[in-house]
């Protein structure tokens, strides 16, 4: 339709009421739209479906009243009479005030729907809530503070357990340290004890208990050994002497079989006699110092050692020189005696005649000749198995 027409005129001011009146219908449907946002939200898959079908109904209506205005324009006469209707009221009002108020609408619902969901929000929890929030609360509380336990306890006992291996680790340490400075000790004090042997007949008695007092015609082998025994113990930290039985001498020995009921299977048996100088230091082995000598050495020189002769007679089964000083018999003269030569060669002289292979040899020879035959009837006649049939305490 070409501009400038009547037709044209009038279908221009009917679009510019019907978009008028659709603003205001727009601000006053986001007014009350406030007071249904909650059944809109609860309703809202089912607003999805309607909205279609309401913008096609809102389409069919809006083409209905097109052509109804076009009809109208053409029959209504030039001043025609008819009713007020909202396009007409805001026919005069400028489009600025329209927009202006259309937004102050709108931001008076949307104010109104944070107001309601703002006093939703701030109403306060039941009692029953509250407890139960508390408890909850608490409970987390405690499953916290027992974990905390736990793992407090499971690192004390990891702490107390490396501990306890590292102290054993320095015990041990110190118990390794402690012997290699006990053998130190010992050896220096058997090598200073080397020249002083050397100097004394000691060498030239265990020769002659070799060769003449042991004599013997039972085919049995003397041993002549030298000996050499760092004995020393020191006290936990090292500080002290706790035992000196350090020696050197000559041990004169033989090794014969007799069954006399001795644990050692192979039956083998031996005797000896040790002696020498040593260096003694052991108050629970005072009893070992001769009876004339036991005055002139007291506690004190104990703890330091004295310098003396020693006479060692074992009779048992074969072993080390000197393993315990309880496992044998020990005679002690101190040098500080001035007889103490006199009565070590008679005392020596003495055990080398009790130990000597011709008073223990026959004797046990006789024995294990008896053993033997025991062996050889055990195996020519031996023991019957017990018989089935009646035993004692039973009726037949």
């Amino acid at each position: 339709m070409p501009r400038g027409t009547p037709e044209s005129a009038t279908r221009l001011t009917h679009g510019e009421k019907a978009g008028r009146g659709s603003f205001l219908r727009l601000a006053a449907l986001t007014v009350g739209t406030s007071a249904g946002l909650e059944a809109l939200t609860q309703l809202a898959p089912a607003q999805t479906a309607e909205a279609a079908t309401d913008e096609q109904k809102n389409r069919r209506e809006i083409s209905s009243t097109r052509t109804a205005l076009r009809q109208e324009t053409v029959l209504t006469p030039t001043n025609p009479k008819k009713d007020l209707v909202a396009e007409d009221i805001i026919q005069g009002i400028p489009d600025d005030v329209l927009i202006i108020g259309g937004i102050i609408a709108v931001g008076a619902g949307i104010a109104a729907i944070a107001r309601r969901r703002e006093r939703r929000g701030s109403g306060q929890p039941s009692a029953l809530k509250q407890m139960w929030r508390q408890e909850q609360a608490e409970q987390k509380r405690l499953e916290r503070e027992a974990l905390e336990r736990q793992r407090r306890a499971i690192e004390d006992a990891r702490r107390s357990e490396q501990q306890g291996r590292d102290q054993a680790a320095r015990k041990q340490a110190q118990i390794a340290e402690r012997k290699q400075l006990e053998i130190s000790k010992g050896r220096q004090i058997c090598t200073q004890l080397e020249p002083e042997l050397r100097a004394t007949p000691l060498a030239q008695f265990a020769e002659d208990i070799r060769r003449d007092i042991w004599k013997n015609n039972h085919h049995v082998r003397i041993s002549l050994t030298k000996v050499s025994s760092p004995n020393v113990v020191l006290s936990e930290d090292g500080s002290q002497i706790v035992q000196l039985l350090s020696k050197v001498g000559w041990k004169v020995s033989y090794t014969f079989k007799d069954d006399g009921n001795f644990t050692n299977e192979d039956k083998f048996r031996e005797h000896s006699l040790s002696f020498g100088i040593m260096y003694f230091g052991d108050r629970d082995y005072r009893y070992r110092i001769i009876p004339e000598a036991q005055g002139l050495v007291s506690d004190e020189d104990l703890q330091k050692g004295v310098k003396a002769l020693f006479i060692r007679s074992s009779e048992g089964e074969p072993g080390d020189f000197d393993p315990d000083p309880s496992l044998s018999e020990w005679s002690v003269f101190p040098l500080a005696y001035p007889d103490y030569e006199k009565v070590f060669d008679t005392i020596l002289f003495e055990k080398a005649k009790e130990l000597s292979p011709n008073k223990f040899l026959p004797d046990a020879k006789d024995r294990m000749k008896r053993y033997y035959e025991r062996e050889r009837n055990s195996r020519r006649y031996p023991p019957s198995p017990p018989t089935p049939g009646r035993y004692w305490g039973q009726s037949g």
